[in-house]
């Protein structure tokens, strides 16, 4: 099992982080920490004079809240809630007709 853990360094807004991922998730951790540092360069541009910490709080801002908007719009549950209700009320209705 441990040679499934990846000891590496992220660098994030400069700082290097010590972290220890599944060596099979490490493309993800990869492409949060490009993401991270993307969406943080561009605040930079807009605000050069922001410091790191207003940085970061705006790029977290930004990126939970696309998380929140995909996490909603990916959100199933009612249609297939929907879709069970219409099938059982076509199961009921055929039933109906079959003892006719």
């Amino acid at each position: 099992m441990a040679d499934d853990i990846l000891k590496t360094s992220l660098l994030i807004n400069g700082q290097s982080y010590k972290i220890a991922i599944p060596r099979d998730e490490e493309y993800f951790y990869r492409q949060a920490v490009k993401q991270i540092n993307d969406t943080i360069n561009k605040y930079r541009m807009k605000e050069p004079d922001a410091d790191s910490e207003r940085l970061l709080a705006m790029a977290a801002f930004e990126i939970s809240y696309k998380n929140i908007v995909m996490k909603d719009q990916n959100d199933t549950q009612p249609f297939v809630s929907k879709i069970k209700q219409w099938e059982q009320d076509i199961e009921k209705h055929l039933m109906g007709k079959e003892d006719k």
